[in-house]
């Protein structure tokens, strides 16, 4: 017997694919949902910790972010401050000079390079990265060769870190003109909200998002699939079947709401248009090593400090408090990003555990060396995933207008695809609700409104 016929099909229950079937399903279209893991929330995860609630993914939303904001009222979902009350702890090197000349001579060189970044990032069309003027050369270089222009050491560490903070990755691993456009697409390289301290969590974590979406859709009687990788995908005229392993899905039209890297590992009938393989194979993921440390006291408030840590060369980037809304359980995060999450994956839970302590004690001092719990989450061991923020090499920006544009009968979501805020939650929002456009479009007949 064939299988049923859905009108859509999406790949992916992470908050875009979950966004778009929730705005399908409010038009009456059947449809099914399928996803790897046995959950859903995709690069978002929050997990109980001691009396609370730690976030390992995606976190963090700004005033901005209008879309996600807009979701989580609509779901219910209420948010919290960040909280950064207190004096940042910046670790550096015992053998560098620590005079108020030398610190004052470093805040200038850095305000300066900041300011040129920033009026680059101006240059570069939104959703046209080709089009700036500097395009060929920009996109010749990473953006290590760019900080090799800078003259001052540790303004060049603290570029180098910002990038880190930003992309997951390290400054030799991503083409100048992508950092610049991911940039102008988001609020720049130290964004004026962050800097005002202006970030909201969501309380219970921003899993909570797609736990909402996908309870929505069950008591529609729409299917969230769990367990249900997909092994292949053929297009023929009037359907798509999506093969997994113990069952085959047919449906008129399919949306791919998954990162990029993991596209390209489905096999594909008839295969990928060349620009679109090319980035899919172009498009990497930043490996970070989330790790949340919760404490019988919040010490560090105690003490006059916000609990953020940055660290230009050392093994943990940055630490930031956790404490979720409740403030029943004091926590740090720290954020092992780019090269040194690469390393610290070969170790196992224990060792890396204990590196990262070490680090949290030297920089805020013994009592932070008794934790009593912990959780932790490698993006890049994460075989659906394999990392955290999409990165493009230099040479790969030509591809650019590949990246949303459907094949077929498959259209794309996932945070990559967005205009604004890509790799954040709200740009997992925009794809979402533009690749539900786009199909809906295609079924009734209309024009899609969406951008």
């Amino acid at each position: 017997m064939a299988a049923p016929l859905f009108d859509v099909i999406v790949v992916g229950a992470g908050l875009s694919g979950l966004v778009a079937a929730r705005r399908l399903a409010a038009a009456g279209v059947a449809l099914a949902v399928l996803e790897a893991r046995d959950r859903v929330g995709g690069r978002t995860l929050s997990l109980p910790l001691g009396r609370g609630v730690a976030d390992l993914g995606g976190q963090w939303i700004t005033p901005s972010q209008t879309r996600v904001l807009a979701l989580a009222d609509e779901l219910g979902v209420e948010r919290f401050a960040q909280y950064r009350d207190g004096q940042a702890v910046m670790v550096e090197d015992e053998d560098r000079p620590r005079s108020l000349w030398a610190r004052l001579g470093t805040a200038l060189a850095l305000g300066r390079h900041i300011r040129r970044i920033e009026r680059m990032r101006r240059r570069v069309p939104l959703g046209n990265p080709d089009q700036a003027s500097e395009a060929a050369r920009w996109d010749a270089m990473t953006f290590s060769d760019w900080l090799a222009r800078v003259r001052s050491t540790p303004a060049r560490e603290s570029l180098a870190l910002l990038a880190r903070l930003h992309f997951a990755a390290e400054p030799e691993d991503m083409s100048l003109l992508h950092v610049l456009h991911a940039l102008q697409a988001g609020s720049g390289l130290v964004g004026s909200e962050a800097l005002a301290g202006h970030e909201v969590r969501l309380v219970g974590g921003a899993q909570r998002l797609s736990l909402r979406l996908a309870e929505g859709l069950e008591a529609q009687g729409m299917g969230v699939h769990l367990g249900r990788a997909v092994l292949r995908i053929e297009q023929s005229g009037d359907a798509v079947a999506i093969t997994c392993a113990d069952a085959t899905y047919r449906a008129r039209l399919l949306i791919l709401a998954m990162p990029p890297a993991a596209i390209a590992r489905l096999a594909v009938s008839p295969s990928w248009p060349a620009a679109r393989a090319s980035l899919h194979q172009g498009m990497t993921l930043g490996p970070v090593i989330k790790h949340v440390l919760a404490y019988e006291r919040a010490f560090w408030r105690e003490r006059g400090l916000s609990g953020e840590v940055y660290d230009a060369r050392g093994t943990v980037s940055a630490v930031v408090d956790h404490t979720d809304a409740t403030g029943a359980q004091p926590a740090l995060q720290a954020f092992v990003l780019g090269a040194q999450a690469r390393r610290l994956s070969a170790l196992d839970a224990d060792a890396r555990h204990r590196v990262i302590v070490e680090a949290l004690v030297d920089a805020l001092g013994p009592e932070a060396s008794q934790p009593v719990g912990y959780v932790e989450y490698d993006w890049a061991a994460d075989p659906w995933t394999a990392g955290c923020v999409g990165l493009l090499a230099p040479g790969m920006i030509r591809y650019h207008d590949a990246l949303r544009a459907p094949v077929g009968r498959i259209h794309v979501a996932g945070s990559e695809t967005a205009m604004r805020w890509p790799s954040y939650m709200d740009g997992a929002v925009e794809a979402g609700e533009r690749a539900a456009a786009e199909v809906l479009a295609r079924l009734t007949g209309r024009a899609s409104t969406e951008p």
